[in-house]
């Protein structure tokens, strides 16, 4: 019985609680799930055997009485023990690995598989169109000024930007230093791509000199960061494997990207932008 006691790391007059709670320290250290070290399995069984074999011992109703021999030629070896141990492990391995294949047989078949791929398809698609948007040639449509909000305020691409209001296309946010005489020149020429129409820059004629001035909050001030979101589901796709980071990447692309998606194309009429390649 010392031995058992030493597997636990604890002195012969060690109680349940003691076994209990030496148990869970060494079980968390030795479980082949956690330990490479391909003696784990085997420690881990022995450990398994010390702990049940020293919690029998320990019961209060077990009878305080010496062992005969016959009863202690009937008693399981170390080894016999060890070897149902091990095979306690391997059979809940098993049903784990049934529970998981299960699972994930569950998100990769039925509606929700399929509502993925079309989701993963449309994605793409707009994560294309949105790179096409870079490299076409861009459009411009004249605007005017009606006011501007000369306080400042942090943005995500540059370090300062305040609001300017135009004509047509609304509150925009536009980097520190525009020039503020707008009464005297109110006319402005939005430049936007050609297929979505997003807005990119703002070119403002001030007497024989045209300024360009760059914008932030805005989808295209951070393009690039859109385009890698919404490829996002199509590298889940290819990637797919049996892993904690797939359900959570499959469910982040189920319930985040893909309504956001369809967010982004509801809005200006970008869904109607993109069948028409940019002529609606």
């Amino acid at each position: 019985m010392k031995q058992h006691f030493d597997n636990l790391g604890l002195p012969s007059t060690a109680n349940q609680a003691d076994v209990k709670r030496a148990y869970r320290k060494l079980a968390m250290r030795l479980h082949p799930d956690r330990n490479p070290d391909p003696r784990a399995a085997g420690l881990f069984a022995e450990l398994q055997n010390s702990y049940e074999t020293l919690l029998a011992f320990l019961d209060p109703t077990r009878p305080k009485i010496a062992p005969t021999v016959a009863t202690a030629k009937k008693q399981k070896t170390k080894e016999e023990r060890v070897a149902q141990a091990k095979k306690r492990y391997e059979d809940q391995k098993l049903r784990e690995k049934k529970a998981n294949d299960s699972y994930f047989a569950q998100l990769t078949k039925g509606n929700k598989w399929k509502i993925y791929r079309v989701g993963t398809v449309l994605c793409t698609l707009l994560s294309f169109v949105l790179l096409l948007d870079l490299v076409l040639p861009e459009t411009q449509e004249k605007d005017s000024i009606t006011g501007i909000t000369m306080k400042e305020s942090g943005g995500l691409s540059t370090a300062y930007v305040h609001p300017i209001y135009l004509e047509n296309t609304g509150k925009l946010q536009i980097e520190k230093g525009f020039h503020s005489d707008f009464q005297n020149y109110p006319d402005v020429y939005v430049i936007k791509t050609p297929i979505f129409h997003l807005v990119k820059e703002i070119v403002h004629p001030v007497e024989d000199e045209l300024k360009s001035y760059t914008l932030d909050w805005t989808i295209f001030s951070q393009i690039y960061w859109v385009i890698l979101f919404f490829l996002l589901p199509f590298g889940i796709f290819f990637y797919w494997e049996k892993s904690p980071r797939f359900t959570f990447l499959y469910h982040f692309s189920l319930y985040l990207i893909f309504p956001l998606a369809i967010l982004f194309l509801s809005q200006e009429n970008r869904w109607l932008h993109l069948i028409s390649l940019g002529f609606l």
